[in-house]
């Protein structure tokens, strides 16, 4: 036997009450809209994007197009700022790419290095080889090739740690110290 809960219905049988439709759904509010409103006027359909595009000139204001979105600047139309804000964006990215460049050029000779390694044999690879191997040398000597080195060696110590039980990994003969840890 179904019990009674708090809200007055059964767990059985019983429906909730149905609900009264709104007037706007019902028949009668659907005859007293207006319908003598005369029928849009149609427009010709331009054949081509370029075509529309010329058609309706694009809002010099940021006032809302009667068409939505497709005739305006932007889908947040702003005013123009009082003073012109320059176009140095190719400035900045150039001297980003730079600066980034030359840092890695400075402090990771061991990528240009491992790069070079893995060049096809040729006469042109060879001297870049040589000229990667100076380099890198060059930059070991300050001592600035250290952190790259001491984070290689520490990845790689940390590729090397097994579970107890587990079969040691294959040693790495391209390091000095190849062990857990670094």
């Amino acid at each position: 036997m179904a019990r009674k809960t708090t809200t007055g219905t059964t767990g059985q049988g019983k429906k909730p009450a149905a609900r009264k439709p709104s007037p706007k759904r019902t028949a009668e509010a659907a005859e007293t809209l207006p319908l003598d409103l005369p029928p849009p006027e149609p427009i010709p359909a331009p054949e081509t994007a370029r075509e529309e595009i010329e058609a309706v000139p694009v809002e010099a204001q940021p006032l809302p197009d009667a068409l939505g979105l497709t005739h305006t600047s932007s889908p947040v139309d702003l005013p123009e700022p009082a003073i012109p804000l320059p176009h140095d964006g190719l400035k900045w990215t150039t001297t980003v790419m730079a600066v980034t460049a030359l840092f890695l050029l400075v402090f990771n000779a061991t990528a240009l290095r491992g790069w070079a390694y893995e060049l096809t044999p040729t006469d042109t690879s060879a001297k870049v080889v040589s000229a990667s191997e100076g380099w890198y040398d060059l930059t070991a000597g300050i001592g600035l090739n250290k952190p790259v080195d001491a984070l290689h060696h520490w990845w790689r110590g940390n590729m090397n740690l097994r579970f107890p039980g587990q079969e040691a990994a294959a040693p790495d003969v391209r390091l000095e110290n190849d062990q857990p840890g670094g």
